[in-house]
């Protein structure tokens, strides 16, 4: 059998085991709310552009099946996407592969990376961001090809801008490109195409400039947050930064980096192997500096290892027979059976993991908590003039999505916690409605009565939770929005 058919079998395979998969993993909170994002279409939201809110959006057939598969089912398809496009792309990068017996290593290495695997069954913004990212790279061989012709510098520019119209940190990217020009000195020689890359950037990104516009900045304002920045020195993010990028990559996969990283930063010249690993060094930079006073999310800089794949496949296709024949099978089956443990614990706890440590911990319970909730509503005596709210974004949206007829939920309490749903009021339309308030805190509630005129009931619902534990919530009853 020829790699190449070889290659395509095992991409359809994988492919094929996560169409599946995707239906026994819980929905995140962040998955939800990014559907209700795409329930209501917009350029911009309050922390990233439109992308992810738009493939959700047409997976979901415009939002009319609304399941947990057509949720993912863009996370996997564009996955797939990806991987071919990472095929073409190492085909370019190394012509002389004629058998795609490198090619197929590098299948194999992108499919042992824990965090990509995650991002393959999760409908995130990191997922849409690396596939814009991998064709981004794929032009980028047109560009060292062929560095007079703008029109590749364009395609370059549509394919970042809409990367960054995905996820703000695939900006970074930008600031790889120039720094690649300035360090092999033909920032100059090439300036032309460097403005048409900049002016077709810019202009995918204006729809989410305009937005930000309308809205006061909002996004900015929550960078500003994000970013800590009133925050203190400290090296404890920095060093669980790295722990996790190390645990996220897969621990061998993450040492086999650091040589095939220094070997081609060593000499600048203009070629892909030297872009490659500048875009990767300058792309997860800003991270580490964010890390020195804020911690950073573990799945932020993944999007920056995507270079160093195609680096490292022919770093180890040139090493010696007997050390490539220990070292390669060494750091794929390393991170694949890192994957396997991963996914069947998800679904299938092997091991009891206390809910503080427990990633899923959130996602847990809503189903049945949703079910609590209905029953309540459907006995309320004014249904038609009642509404459903709650204080947390991923709440709201996690018992939206669960609840029979998947309603609006609204956050009233201005707060970080509410995300894109202070966007989503309509408050004016509900002056004297009552309201069925689901929480989880006792404090919660009287933040929310200053907005009635009168609580008539609270009742509380015991929600059990797989492999933890019993998971208590609340209603209140609210009479006349004030």
């Amino acid at each position: 059998m020829k790699n190449k058919h070889l290659i395509f079998i095992i991409i359809g395979i994988i492919t094929l085991i996560r169409l599946i998969y995707i239906n026994y993993l819980p929905l995140l909170g962040d998955e939800a709310y990014y559907w209700q994002w795409a329930r209501h279409l917009d350029w911009g939201y309050y922390e990233q552009g439109p992308m992810t809110a738009l493939v959700i959006w047409i997976f979901t057939f415009f939002t009319k099946i609304n399941t947990v598969f057509t949720i993912r089912l863009g996370a996997v398809l564009l996955s797939l996407a990806t991987m071919i496009t990472a095929y073409f792309t190492y085909k370019r990068f190394k012509p002389s592969d004629t058998a795609d017996k490198e090619n197929l290593l590098n299948t194999l290495l992108m499919n042992s990376s824990l965090i990509y695997a995650i991002g393959s069954v999760l409908m995130m913004h990191d997922t849409v961001m690396v596939f814009f990212y991998a064709l981004f790279l794929y032009s980028l061989t047109y560009i060292i090809e062929e560095p007079e012709n703008n029109i590749h510098w364009g395609h370059a520019g549509i394919l970042l801008g809409l990367g960054i119209m995905s996820k703000l940190t695939m900006g970074t990217v930008y600031l790889g490109v120039a720094t690649f020009l300035l360090l092999t000195g033909t920032f100059k020689k090439y300036l032309k195409g460097f403005i048409f890359f900049t002016l077709f950037t810019v202009l995918l990104t204006l729809p989410y400039i305009y937005w930000n516009f309308v809205h006061d900045f909002a996004t900015v304002k929550y960078l500003f947050i994000r970013g800590g920045s009133q925050s203190g020195f400290t090296l404890k993010f920095f060093i669980e930064l790295l722990g996790s990028q190390a645990g996220l990559i897969s621990p061998m996969l993450f040492i086999l980096f650091i040589p095939v990283f220094i070997k081609n930063i060593k000499k600048p010249a203009f070629n892909l192997d030297f872009a490659f690993a500048t875009l990767f060094w300058v792309t997860i930079i800003p991270f580490f500096i964010l890390s020195l006073k804020n911690r950073v999310e573990a799945n932020w800089p993944a999007f920056t290892f995507l270079p160093l794949f195609f680096l490292a496949t022919g770093y180890l296709s040139s090493l010696k027979t007997r050390i490539f024949n220990v070292v390669s099978p060494a750091v794929i089956l390393s991170g694949m059976l890192i994957i396997i443990f991963a996914f069947i614990q998800a679904v299938n706890p092997i091991f009891i993991i206390p809910e503080k440590y427990n990633p899923l911990k959130k996602t847990y319970g809503f189903k049945e908590l949703a079910a609590g909730v209905d029953a309540e509503y459907q006995r309320l005596p004014a249904k038609d003039r009642t509404f459903l709210s709650s204080r947390h974004y991923q709440m709201s949206s996690l018992l939206g999505f669960y609840m029979p007829k998947q309603p609006e939920f609204y956050i009233l309490i201005k707060h970080e916690s509410n995300k894109n749903y202070r966007f989503w009021t309509g408050y004016e339309k509900l002056h004297g409605f009552n309201c069925l308030f689901v929480y989880s805190e006792p404090w919660e509630s009287w933040e929310m009565a200053e907005f009635f005129k009168t609580r008539i009931f609270t009742k509380e619902i015991d929600v059990a939770i797989p492999g933890i534990s019993m998971r208590k919530y609340y209603m209140d009853y609210f009479e006349g929005l004030k």
